[in-house]
């Protein structure tokens, strides 16, 4: 009787600890299904991760080949019927391909304008208001827009309508040899200030003056200077407004400039020769005289230069008395057009015999 009390009391002890145990079990074998269904979670999550950083690296990858290609695209558009000027007297042309299509190596020869500049750079330029000059621009042999000059102390200044006193042309600048490209640094006094309908305004696509490029033979190849394409006002009024077919080589400041908080700057314009196998005479500038722009000349320079001429000639006279008929024959050829963009015309010059020296330009530093 004593023994089944005893067992009685014992069960539900029994029961209770079975229940406790089979209670533990089920808790056990949960958390281990819970931690093995997060940590399938986690690796999928792991596995998209390094799927969608594979995708974004591809994705990243393509971007930048087709940012590349547009690069090319771009440089190949630049580059289309251009020339380039290097340091190793390099003249390279580019196709439309972007791909070299011709490559001529030739010196460096600068191109001597002194003998007929007639404008000091120390001096007032243009209206000759004080401090109004180039004075700050280096002299010497320098590098401006890839391209080397050799700047001496003066200029050629010609007229326009705003400047009367100074010639509309200066004739017989030397050369005596041949060159396939040839440099020019240059602009104008006045252009750019106002608007349409001031006096000291000029609108682009106005020809403001040549260059006639006089051969040995008696040919002339003219060179226009069109505002706006080849040349623009040395004061930067205009917000520096980009020339069609040339490029700012230079700029700095003068005192009256500083005191307008302006600039000053020159263009670098470059033409191919279309008879780089001829020997060049001399180089006459010409002002067209008619607008308010007033063209100046600082610098020449002749790329792919050959040897000078045993004997060259320069005419004091040659280039106008061929243009004006005076004597010889005065053929001419219909205009056509330049590789670089400007137009040429031919001229005869006449025959003239080298008895005697030049005569300097009459027009003297003031």
């Amino acid at each position: 009787m004593q023994v089944s009390r005893k067992l009685a009391a014992a069960v539900p002890a029994v029961l209770l600890t079975a229940l406790l145990l089979m209670s533990s079990w089920g808790l056990s074998r949960g958390n281990a299904q819970l931690a093995s269904a997060t940590s399938g979670e986690a690796a999928e999550n792991v596995d998209a991760k390094k799927k969608a950083e594979k995708g974004a690296k591809k994705n990243a990858t393509k971007d930048v080949g087709e940012s590349t290609d547009e690069i090319d695209v771009t440089r190949e558009a630049v580059n289309a019927s251009r020339y380039y000027y290097t340091y190793d007297n390099t003249v390279e042309k580019k196709d439309g391909r972007g791909s070299s299509a011709r490559s001529t190596k030739g010196a460096i020869a600068t191109i001597d304008l002194q003998a007929r500049a007639n404008q000091k750079h120390s001096e007032p330029l243009g209206s000759g208001m004080p401090g109004n000059t180039l004075a700050e621009l280096p002299q010497g042999e320098r590098t401006f827009g890839g391209v080397k000059f050799r700047i001496g102390d003066g200029c050629i200044q010609l007229a326009g309508k705003l400047l009367p006193g100074r010639p509309a042309k200066i004739e017989g600048i030397p050369v005596g040899r041949t060159f396939q490209v040839l440099h020019v640094l240059h602009a104008t006094c006045w252009g750019a200030a106002g608007a349409p309908g001031d006096d000291m305004f000029v609108e682009d696509g106005t020809l403001v003056g040549q260059y006639q490029v006089g051969y040995e033979d008696n040919l002339v190849e003219t060179i226009p200077i069109v505002y706006g394409q080849d040349v623009r006002d040395w004061w930067n009024w205009d917000g520096s407004k980009p020339a069609g077919r040339a490029e700012v080589a230079w700029t700095g400041v003068n005192d009256l400039a500083r005191q307008n908080e302006r600039e000053i700057r020159l263009y670098r314009t470059a033409w191919k020769n279309p008879r780089p196998d001829k020997v060049v005479r001399q180089i006459d500038f010409v002002s067209t005289n008619d607008s308010a722009a007033a063209p100046f000349c600082v610098a020449m320079t002749a790329a792919g230069a050959g040897e000078p001429a045993k004997r060259a000639v320069s005419v004091s006279r040659g280039i106008s008395a061929g243009l004006a008929g005076e004597e010889g024959s005065t053929d001419s050829v219909e205009p056509a057009a330049n590789s670089l963009g400007t137009s040429r015309s031919r001229r005869r010059l006449p025959k003239k015999a080298p008895d005697k020296a030049d005569e300097p330009a009459s027009e003297s530093f003031r």
